[in-house]
């Protein structure tokens, strides 16, 4: 489209994925054709490589390095942060206002402490993925 010619060639990238995810779109319906398109795409399987995997025991992380992250410090990083949104459709402004708006008075910072201790303890534990 014009409009995202015109940001692009401005450099406002970021204005030019704002204005992309700001767009209507539609997801194509799942029939015949679209999922014999979709396995030609697919690469085949392969067995995987043993050199690929870790090897021996896990060594323990020292929890003393992770003990910074608080819910200050989640609310310094976003405010520092730009993007586009992933899978989930929030966007960097989308979190900076729901860790950092005074509109939902203690619930953003409690929401920041509660995504502090997660990300220590995914960086700390083992976390068994069933």
């Amino acid at each position: 489209d014009k409009d995202y010619a015109r940001l692009m060639l401005q450099g406002k990238v970021s204005a030019a994925l704002r204005w992309i995810g700001n767009c209507k779109t539609s997801v194509r319906g799942c029939d015949e054709e679209t999922l014999a398109i979709l396995k030609s795409l697919h690469p085949e399987s392969k067995d995987m490589e043993t050199t690929a995997a870790l090897q021996g025991p896990v060594l323990p992380t020292e929890s003393v390095i992770f003990e910074n992250i608080d819910g200050d410090l989640i609310q310094f990083c976003i405010k520092r942060i730009s993007g586009a949104s992933g899978p989930s459709g929030a966007d960097a402004e989308m979190w900076l206002r729901i860790l950092c708006s005074k509109q939902f008075k203690k619930k953003p910072s409690e929401l920041a402490e509660a995504i502090a201790n997660c990300a220590k303890k995914l960086a700390t534990t083992h976390v068994n993925p069933d």
